[in-house]
């Protein structure tokens, strides 16, 4: 086996590995022991089928194997007389050349840098403080995150979470009907808000309107569609 590295870059490499006729010969004669091991044929006891009768009926499947014990080989040999830690073949075919087995290969290696003398390094504690407005937030989100929710029979009050539904309308026209208007303000069949949340991504005053609504109630709602709204014919306009 002879092998000729050419550098891609600094942890890449392009490797031909030429194999002897000898060398393809033992691979082949091993991948046929472990096939005819394996196969069992009518007529022939399991282990005694011919090697002259599988390479017939296996050509494909042993030209296949035959492939993959010649690169098993070569990665091996890289590894113990190249010295190279191959990490990934990222390219690999066989050719013949003047009836000879040649793999190309692309690899890519293990890289190589030294460690600097990190037992000396020394690191500044930064000394951590954490304000109770800090300590509220974060066992608040704690209990939304574990919270369990259950169906109540009375008024929605602040902090509920209530499914709803809801369509805008300006001039009797429905918000669907204009190009460019967020998905927000358009109609939504089922949605979740928390009642009367000021962080919220719902539009603020259909979530503080929820107080106070029972279960299947309807109601109306108006909303100043802001001046930054996309579509510039809605902005200002009254939409409920």
């Amino acid at each position: 086996m002879k092998t000729h590295i050419e550098p891609i870059n600094s942890v890449s490499k392009k490797i031909t590995v030429t194999f002897d006729s000898d060398f393809c010969k033992e691979a082949q004669c091993s991948v046929l022991n472990k096939l005819q091991k394996q196969v069992v044929l009518p007529g022939f006891r399991k282990g005694k089928v011919p090697q002259e009768l599988l390479v017939k009926r296996y050509g494909d499947v042993l030209q296949s194997e035959v492939q993959r014990e010649l690169l098993m080989k070569a990665l091996e040999h890289l590894e113990k007389e190249d010295k190279l830690h191959v990490i990934a073949v990222t390219k690999s075919d066989f050719s013949l050349q003047d009836k000879t087995q040649v793999l190309n290969l692309e690899v890519e290696l293990h890289p190589e840098f030294e460690l600097p003398d990190y037992c000396q390094l020394k690191l500044d504690e930064k000394k951590l403080e954490v304000t109770p407005e800090e300590s509220r937030d974060f066992i608040e989100r704690l209990q939304k995150q574990q919270a369990s929710y259950e169906v109540v029979n009375r008024p929605v009050q602040e902090k509920d979470y209530v499914k709803l539904s809801y369509e805008g309308f300006v001039d009797g026209k429905p918000l669907d009907s204009y190009e460019g208007v967020p998905h927000l303000w358009l109609k939504q069949k089922s949605t979740w808000e928390e009642v009367s949340a000021t962080d919220g991504t719902g539009i603020p005053e259909i979530v503080a309107g929820l107080k106070g609504m029972k279960a299947d109630e309807a109601k109306e709602i108006e909303v100043t569609l802001p001046e930054t709204f996309p579509v510039e014919a809605l902005r200002g306009k009254i939409a409920i």
